[in-house]
């Protein structure tokens, strides 16, 4: 796969690995944690589940500077034994 999915198109589900996209910092790869509807937030009578888009990787956590990601697509593992 080779093209970038927008991340207020879609998100990658929880756990996946994932190569990230912000203007910032250009490529890298994290983990994506889906952290939507963790939070509420009051809007005068109105309660609104809340969250937001949590990348990891061994720098760090990023949140909503990611503005595209893609699938990593991992190899096969090794056939055989030792």
């Amino acid at each position: 796969m080779d093209n970038w999915i927008k991340i207020k198109d879609a998100q990658p589900e929880d756990g996946d690995i994932v190569y990230t996209y912000f203007e910032s910092a250009g490529v890298g790869v994290a983990i994506y944690r889906d952290l939507w509807g963790t939070a509420f937030i009051s809007l005068g009578p109105i309660t609104k589940k809340s969250g937001r888009n949590l990348f990891t990787n061994n720098a760090g956590s990023l949140t909503d500077v990611v503005t595209h990601w893609m699938p990593v697509q991992l190899p096969k593992p090794p056939e055989g034994g030792n």
